[in-house]
């Protein structure tokens, strides 16, 4: 059955970059541990003037984060928004929004939640079909996803989150200096502001570990154990509410041509990066920072976004595998106590602003290299590199996108060489080069003596 977001157009400012978990072996032979959990949408609604993201990673199974991907756009994108919604419209639709397809998930799972009721109240002796059915329904039970959503509009990027599936902004200053902005928040065991909600709520740290410690969340859709049914649980039986909330946290900040670009990605993408960088010192221990920093460079040498995207995670996935590789060589005990043996799903978003993708650099410079010549770099604080972008028009709503697609990109090295062979006037003409002045005046001659009709003009150039 087909689903109602299939008539929505697509934003192809964005792109998707994903790869499935999986357990390294020596023998190089790929073993996954599960199906993929991500999910993600990315829509543009022109009648609303706005664009929507999202970006979920489920755990303990993928129903969460699936329903998530098909009811969150309902709560977004059927007129609750539009430019002539304030801001204070966008973040109380954000939230109900987080709150409805939280508690809809929930309702839809009732049926199982009382199966395990019965299951449980049954006293009669075990049988292993009885085990093994409370057993699945005590999983379907804990099933749960992160989730970051965020929405463009009037001029304006909003970002809500719960979980730790992480948002950044990239910006670059006039120096060239790479700014990184987070957008999102960790709601996991250990944040502060988190830790002091649940002690309020009557949980010691010790009983809060006990029992949300896998997956760790604070805040995310589903997870009905820690909800709903919080009551059912030893370790959470003492709290005077539910110990696990829906509710987002909801950034805002207002767009201006220094955004290169917003990347939304899943907590193993941080993971896999931050054990990457744990054997380097190029990284600075700021893994937000090393992400964009290989973003901008991916923006040079691929022409769409989604190109952009994939590659930035297919790189992190080998410098990943290229540890592993390389600590499975030695019988020495990894650097640090990293252990690369194994990676989760990994899902990142790329929403580009201003940043310039290979085909518009060459374009600019009329050349095929992929790297500009009016480009500069320049070294941060962290030891990367940064590139001194070019700036363009503000591109939010109404612009077209910059993603060159299939025969579009072949059309576009074609342009660029002739750029290269017939140079230009100002007004995007091609310069006359083929001289007709001396057949004009000859011809005119040929008139006159005849006594043919008028002379034509002997300066014409075609």
């Amino acid at each position: 059955m087909e689903a109602w977001t299939d008539d929505i157009p697509i934003c192809r400012s964005a792109g998707i970059g994903t790869v499935n978990n999986e357990i390294y072996r020596k023998d190089g032979r790929r073993v996954e541990m599960h199906p993929m959990r991500c999910r993600y949408f990315h829509f543009r609604q022109d009648d609303f003037q706005l664009c929507t993201y999202g970006l979920f990673d489920g755990f303990c199974g993928s129903q969460v984060s699936d329903f998530a991907m098909k009811r969150l756009p309902a709560e977004l994108l059927l007129g609750q928004l539009s430019h002539n919604s304030s801001d204070d419209a966008v973040r109380d639709v954000l939230r109900q929004a987080f709150v409805n397809v939280d508690r809809e998930y929930i309702e839809s799972t009732m049926e199982a939640i009382k199966a395990r009721i019965v299951l449980r109240e049954d006293h009669r002796e075990s049988s292993e079909d009885r085990d093994r059915k409370l057993r699945e329904l005590d999983l379907q039970a804990r099933i749960g996803c992160s989730a970051t959503a965020a929405v463009i509009v009037n001029k304006k990027l909003f970002v809500a989150n719960v979980g730790d599936t992480r948002a950044v902004l990239c910006s670059q200053l006039p120096s060239g200096e790479l700014r990184v902005t987070k957008l999102s928040v960790d709601h996991v065991l250990g944040n502060e502001d988190e830790d002091l909600r649940l002690s309020q709520l009557g949980l010691s740290a010790e009983q809060a570990d006990r029992a949300l410690n896998i997956p760790g969340y604070t805040r995310c859709l589903g997870y009905h154990d820690a909800k709903g049914g919080y009551t059912d649980v030893d370790a959470l039986r003492s709290s005077r509410d539910e110990p696990v909330l829906a509710e987002p946290e909801i950034s805002c900040v207002a767009i201006d041509p220094s955004f290169q670009f917003v990347v939304i990605y899943s907590r193993s993408v941080a993971d896999c990066l931050s054990q990457v960088c744990s054997f380097s010192d190029g990284c600075g221990g700021d893994i937000s920072h090393e992400l964009c920093r290989i973003a901008l460079e991916q923006f040079s040498e691929n022409t769409t976004v989604t190109g952009v995207a994939q590659s930035v995670v297919d790189k992190i996935v080998r410098l990943h595998r290229e540890q592993f590789e390389m600590e499975s060589t030695t019988t020495t005990t990894p650097a640090r106590g990293v252990d690369c043996t194994e990676r989760e799903d990994m899902c990142l978003l790329v929403r580009n602003f201003n940043a310039k993708l290979a085909s518009h650099r060459r374009k600019r410079s009329g050349i095929a290299a992929v790297a500009p010549t009016d480009t500069t770099n320049t070294s941060n604080a962290s030891g990367g590199v940064m590139s001194m972008m070019h700036r363009q028009p503000e591109d939010t709503i109404t612009s077209k996108s910059t993603t060159t697609e299939g025969s579009e990109s072949t059309q576009g090295a074609q342009a660029a060489q002739n750029e290269r062979k017939l140079p230009l006037l100002s007004n995007g003409r091609i310069q006359p080069y083929v001289d007709f002045s001396h057949f004009n005046r000859e011809w005119a001659k040929a008139q006159a003596a005849a006594g043919g009709g008028a002379a034509v003009n002997g300066t014409n150039k075609h």
